[in-house]
């Protein structure tokens, strides 16, 4: 990775093609059961999620991480899910087969769970963060926005964060902003460089059409 490139991937935690309302997903790749009902029960208080979800997915995922909230602004809470092949780190090869890491949205309804989106492309691989080694860092949520936080490198230190909004309008979410900053661990304050794009710089992008190797 060139000092370039490192330079795009925020330090951005969560800051202030419009499209219609989602049609139903597909979600038989991931889940072995109904994705559109799923109980509400999976996000009760003292739940264990991923070991509940594992339940409901195909065998060639399981959770990498999750989030619950309400990240549509209806009052309800909803779950933000990252999934992982269980051989990840076997099989992936960050030049010729970086495994993906699917990105789901699941919303309540008030009387159930519902796989509203999912994307592919936004989290990185598990190789694709140099001799740092595996990149994902957390999910964030405030309000209508959360995001997908990354960092990484070798002697050049990277973060990489991707912004998504709740757009009540299109009833979808919406990217808000991608960003990073980059650094020699050797002189981290002197050789900060940071990078941010918004709305300005990439116009309506919905979260199903987000492809994090456009932005990089």
């Amino acid at each position: 990775m060139t000092r370039r490139s490192m330079i795009f991937p925020a330090l951005l935690l969560i800051f202030g093609v419009v499209s219609p309302v989602a049609d139903a997903l597909d979600g038989s790749s991931y889940f072995s059961s109904d994705p559109s009902n799923l109980p509400l029960s999976v996000i009760e208080a003292d739940t264990d999620i991923p070991a509940i979800i594992n339940g409901y997915l195909v065998e060639d995922y399981v959770v990498l991480d999750h989030k619950t909230g309400d990240i549509n602004g209806d009052g309800q809470t909803d779950l933000i899910l990252i999934l992982k092949r269980p051989k990840e780190a076997e099989t992936s090869d960050v030049v010729n087969n970086p495994e993906p890491r699917p990105l789901l949205l699941i919303v309540n309804n008030g009387s159930r769970l519902s796989l509203r989106e999912l994307n592919p492309d936004v989290v990185l691989c598990v190789d694709c963060g140099g001799l740092m080694g595996d990149p994902y860092s957390a999910i964030a949520h405030q309000g209508d926005y959360f995001s997908i936080e990354h960092y990484g490198g070798s002697s050049w230190r990277w973060t990489h964060i991707v912004t998504f909004r709740y757009d009540g309008d299109v009833d979808n979410w919406v990217l808000h902003k991608v960003g990073g900053v980059s650094y020699h661990s050797s002189d981290p304050e002197s050789s900060m460089e940071e990078s941010v794009l918004s709305t300005a710089d990439f116009g309506t992008v919905l979260f199903r059409d987000y492809d994090d190797a456009d932005f990089r």
